[in-house]
């Protein structure tokens, strides 16, 4: 598998929710979330929503909807996402989940927390894909060029025809 690289981009705060921002695992740029911020996020104890997943383990398609971080190929140091040394020795499994995996879990929770949540997380975390930044001086002046230069061709196919 190709997608088993994951990064972590430094913590994140959606409205007043803070976790790790992480991308990788479902594939390139693809952003994740792990189920220890999940459970967190919904006031929810970390042992029961691991335990609504394992009840539903077959609803989640591995690699798609679910990784599990201690159980994988991982080359990612689970103290860097919070985990202490005991914590990561006696959880069976340290699930990471896709966007589509979260809203899985959703389906299983299925309170109002859970969908509000879910609302401020997709719009505020999931979707900032290729969030874009302030171009520098010279991407700008590049892109104009760029820009000056196709028109320049297009006139010159215009005026020879």
């Amino acid at each position: 598998m190709n997608n088993q690289i994951v990064k972590i981009n430094g913590l994140k705060e959606v409205e007043g929710m803070k976790f790790h921002d992480i991308e990788g695992g479902f594939g390139e740029g693809k952003k994740a979330m792990l189920v220890k911020e999940i459970a967190n996020i919904h006031r929810r104890e970390l042992k029961v929503i691991n335990q609504n997943i394992n009840n539903n383990i077959s609803r989640f398609k591995k690699g798609i909807d679910i990784v599990d971080l201690k159980n994988g190929h991982f080359e990612l140091p689970l103290q860097e996402l919070g985990f202490s040394n005991r914590d990561i020795s006696i959880s069976k499994n340290i699930y990471l989940l896709s966007e589509r995996g979260y809203a899985k879990l959703l389906k299983i929770l299925e309170d109002d927390v859970a969908w509000e949540q879910y609302e401020k997380l997709v719009d505020g975390y999931f979707n900032m894909r290729g969030q874009a930044r302030p171009l520098t001086t010279e991407e700008m002046l590049e892109l104009q060029f760029k820009y000056a230069k196709e028109v320049k061709e297009e006139v010159k196919e215009v005026r020879n025809e």
